[in-house]
């Protein structure tokens, strides 16, 4: 019986990842560049203003200068105004955006 849940759940293209693993790989992505990844996981469900223990994945995406990324964020609904509480970074560095 597993496998045809397994079966369905590959069909229908369900993701059966949990939403704080797609909101990790999310942050990854953003901090890697990864524009098509980014676009995936918003799609299935990520949140666009996630956060790992310090930034979101805008401020990790303007910090690394991944300009596409940030559009990209922005344009999904992602907030400039969360502030990293530890280093006092806002979600667009001004040095890089």
């Amino acid at each position: 019986m597993p496998e045809i849940a397994f079966s369905i759940i590959l069909l229908t293209g369900t993701s059966i990842a949990k939403t704080e693993d797609k909101n990790d790989a999310l942050i990854q992505a953003a901090t890697e560049g990864n524009l098509v990844e980014v676009n995936r996981l918003l799609s299935i469900g990520a949140k666009v203003n996630a956060k790992n223990e310090r930034s979101t994945a805008l401020m990790l995406a303007s910090r690394e200068g991944h300009l596409d990324v940030v559009k990209l964020l922005l344009e999904k609904g992602a907030s400039v105004n969360t502030r990293n509480e530890i280093h006092g970074y806002w979600s667009i560095s001004k040095d890089k955006a």
